[in-house]
């Protein structure tokens, strides 16, 4: 009975530990590109560009209506049935059902499926372009974090340094080698270094905040894993060249893609600002009819029994000769001797046929001003290539640059490190013999911390300059 309740008392103490997730670089990087509000509306407009090629495909096809026109009519009006004039109030009803189809647009058509084709390809280039700078904003808050924790490590280690003379201080005070003031410098050394600290532990929690907020995530506080990073090498830089990266990022850069795809669409807009220059020729065809409340067996008038035919006779009784008229195939007469409704629509079913030709003379130049206006467009997508080329080109040699500036900072920190080292192991040693102060131990200490400091800035820099030039490059983000 004791091991089952030692096994379930072990994994209760465990909870806590397996409740709190700890995030990569490449999961922070993938929940983003799920989760993201930006880079979901980033995605929504391949959505609308999917729905618009739809329509320009569909806008070929004909387009079919239907019509329906119920009416009341008061007054004097004309009969559409007998086509003479009545004022007695009735009820009439047009229906009808019409199509048309465009033959020729002046190859509008076409040209606005190309580039709703192109519009289509252009947001999965801007999604990528999204993409890419997200993943930049989060390799930059991860190295925050990573560099905030390794400062908090190399604080709380000189605090422990700290502490550890104090021991040996007083010991030598008790011993009567050191005054008992020096105790004093000590313990405002480790209060100070503790304020430090619960700054660096603030530091950290703020790049912690801003790595959450753009991975819009909430549920409880990120904890990074610190991979294994070997320190940068400074002879990385040396392999590198500007003018090959800057080709290497003008084939992969997403931003070039979409540049050249711009201008394949302003050549679309200039092709279809043309098409007004050409006739537009259409084919229509319907069918229509009526019904009246006002449709009657004329007074006078008797029906006969159907014809061989099936048709029903009417004839006038009024005249000397008997006239016969035909009424369409349909149920005999009933209430109020009115035709009834589908007789009449039968009766009056129409059909038409037509062909639209449009051809444009004078449009108050409104055709060859869109195109002008067009071609200045194609102009600025143009211009806007090359300059999109030439700032990216400058982004490249400021990264490069940068990179050198971090490279040789981080360098100079090296040395300075091993000479800050150096001087604080000796002024330890005279410190323990009486032959300095605590003042100067706690100076010596002191450069030896912010030197550490400055080192651990100095390589999360090189290290995040060297990514940004990964970048251009086309490899994928990672701490590898």
């Amino acid at each position: 009975m004791k091991k089952p309740l030692f096994i379930a008392l072990f994994f209760l103490l465990q909870l806590p530990i397996f409740g709190q997730q700890t995030w990569t670089l490449e999961r922070c990087i993938q929940y983003a590109k799920t989760n993201n509000i930006e880079l979901q509306q980033s995605r929504l407009q391949t959505e609308f560009a999917e729905i618009d090629l739809k329509q320009s495909r569909f806008n070929r096809y004909p387009s079919i209506n239907g019509q329906l026109s119920p009416r009341i009519n008061f007054g004097r009006f004309i009969n559409p049935i007998t086509n003479t004039f009545t004022e007695t109030s009735t009820t009439t009803l047009f229906v009808g059902l019409n199509a048309s189809i465009d033959l020729f647009t002046g190859f509008r058509l076409l040209r606005s499926i190309e580039k709703s084709e192109l519009q289509l390809q252009n947001t999965l280039v801007q999604n990528q372009v999204t993409e890419n700078n997200m993943s930049l904003r989060i390799i930059s808050a991860y190295l925050d974090i990573l560099q905030a924790e390794e400062q908090i490590k190399i604080l709380q280690e000189q605090s422990l340094v700290t502490k550890a003379q104090k021991d040996r201080t007083s010991k030598l005070i008790r011993a009567g080698v050191l005054p008992q003031g020096d105790i004093l410098n000590i313990e405002a050394q480790i209060a100070n270094e503790e304020l430090t600290i619960v700054n660096a532990e603030n530091v950290a929690e703020l790049a912690r905040l801003n790595l959450a907020q753009i991975l819009d995530y909430y549920d409880q506080p990120i904890q990074v894993v610190s991979p294994e990073i070997d320190p940068p090498s400074e002879n990385e830089l040396a392999l590198l060249n500007v003018n090959k990266i800057y080709t290497q990022a003008l084939k992969k850069f997403p931003e070039v893609k979409s540049i050249e795809l711009q201008k394949q669409i302003a050549e679309k807009d200039v092709a279809i600002a043309k098409s007004g220059l050409y006739p537009n020729v259409s084919l229509s065809a319907g069918t229509s009819s009526n019904w009246s409340g006002a449709a009657k067996i004329p007074d006078g008038f008797v029906a006969l029994p159907p014809s061989p035919t099936g048709d029903f006779l009417i004839v006038n009784t009024g005249t000397g000769v008997d006239t016969l008229y035909t009424l369409s195939i349909g149920a005999m007469p009933t209430t109020e001797n009115l035709i009834p409704f589908g007789r009449q629509i039968q009766t009056n079913l129409s059909y038409n046929v037509g062909l639209s030709v449009s051809i444009p003379i004078f449009n108050k130049y409104q055709v060859r001003n869109n195109i002008a206006r067009s071609e200045l467009s194609y102009k600025n997508a143009q211009y806007q290539g090359e300059l999109t080329k030439r700032n990216l080109l400058q982004s490249i040699q400021q990264a490069y640059q940068a990179a050198v500036a971090a490279s040789k900072s981080y360098e100079v920190n090296q040395r300075n490190i091993e000479s800050l080292t150096q001087a604080f192991k000796n002024m330890e040693k005279k410190y323990e013999l009486g032959l300095a102060t605590a003042l100067e131990l706690s100076t010596a200490q002191n450069q030896l911390s912010v030197a550490r400091i400055n080192l651990n800035a100095s390589k999360y820099e090189y290290l995040f300059r060297l990514k940004i030039i990964e970048f251009y490059q086309g490899k994928p983000l990672n701490l590898r």
